[in-house]
């Protein structure tokens, strides 16, 4: 399984952003080269001058590119800090205004409503999109009263780490350690490769999350084995390959809150818990020794021991 790299990592976030395939190209250039003309622009993306012009324009309107005035003109790029605080403060001015009006659009909300729909009926969505996905898995995080279960193939965790989705979980997580009786129960594959982010995420549960359970399984021969379960009531489960999303820049899920459906996810769940290793156990034996330099010589049979083969629903 490929890895993606950085650049491809970077290019997710901007498309994130709304940048179309060309200014994600454009700014990249001007990050790495420095200020350009249009003219070098077009010639080393070998785009049509026109049409540089046209997507350098558009950058600056979007507040990433600024221009040089000298002759002919230079364009340089707009630190990403920059634009990512920028951008912050933008949503974060949204979801104020929104937030203020809440109960306004609520209530025109409720006189437009037939009272026709029977909430208790099996719905079905298909919801395609990161941003989608990741709003509608925060919501049944924060939605969430009793518990949260979880399985994400390493290509996933990856996925979900890289776009900041767990930062905010382990915060909504927090907020809900006031609730005695809420858990969480996570299964995720890792390796050596990002070991760190698991680390990171383990060592801000382990000092006030007890809510919160991370195991470890060898999820390779499931790599469309994602999901996730909010109070046995509702399921969410990808229906792309996290490694093939990741090339197309598409991922597409699949929510239910069909009874059947639900039951059959978590009897998964409940079948490969049993199966897995304590997440931290499992760093402690991949994790390199310490001096750098002198690695831990890992018993063959390490990577299996949490290791769960079942065929996926989504595969089938």
């Amino acid at each position: 399984m490929s890895t993606p790299t950085n650049e491809e990592t970077v290019l997710d976030i901007l498309r994130d952003f709304g940048l179309t395939a060309k200014e994600s190209d454009i700014y990249i250039l001007l990050c790495k080269k420095g200020p350009l003309k249009g003219l070098e622009v077009s010639k080393m993306l070998r785009m049509h001058k026109g049409e540089a012009y046209r997507v350098l324009k558009s950058l600056q309107r979007r507040g990433m590119v600024e221009s040089i005035i000298e002759s002919p003109i230079r364009f340089s790029a707009v630190s990403f800090e920059r634009f990512l605080n920028m951008n912050i403060e933008s949503k974060r001015r949204e979801a104020d205004t929104l937030e203020k009006k809440k109960e306004e659009i609520l209530e025109q909300w409720r006189t437009l409503d037939s009272g026709r729909s029977n909430p208790s009926e099996d719905r079905f969505l298909v919801i395609s999109g990161v941003h989608n996905i990741y709003s509608k898995i925060m919501q049944m995080w924060s939605e969430s009263s009793e518990e949260i279960l979880g399985i994400s193939t390493l290509m996933g965790f990856t996925q979900v780490q890289n776009r900041g989705v767990m930062d905010s979980i382990i915060s909504v997580a927090t907020k809900k350690h006031v609730m005695p009786s809420w858990r969480s129960k996570l299964i995720l594959d890792f390796s050596e490769r990002n070991i760190e982010a698991v680390k990171k995420y383990l060592k801000r549960s382990a000092a006030k999350l007890t809510n919160i359970e991370w195991r470890y399984a060898d999820l390779s021969s499931n790599s469309h084995l994602r999901f996730m379960i909010k109070d046995a009531k509702e399921v969410l489960f990808f229906l792309t390959n996290p490694e093939k999303s990741t090339r197309s820049k598409q991922e597409v899920c699949f929510w239910t809150n069909s009874e059947t459906l639900v039951l059959a996810f978590k009897t998964i769940h409940e079948i490969m818990w049993p199966n897995t290793e304590n997440a931290a156990e499992h760093i402690k034996e991949i994790e390199p020794e310490k001096p750098a330099g002198k690695s831990r010589v890992r018993n063959s049979a390490t990577r299996h021991r949490g290791s769960t083969r079942l065929t996926s629903p989504t595969s089938a």
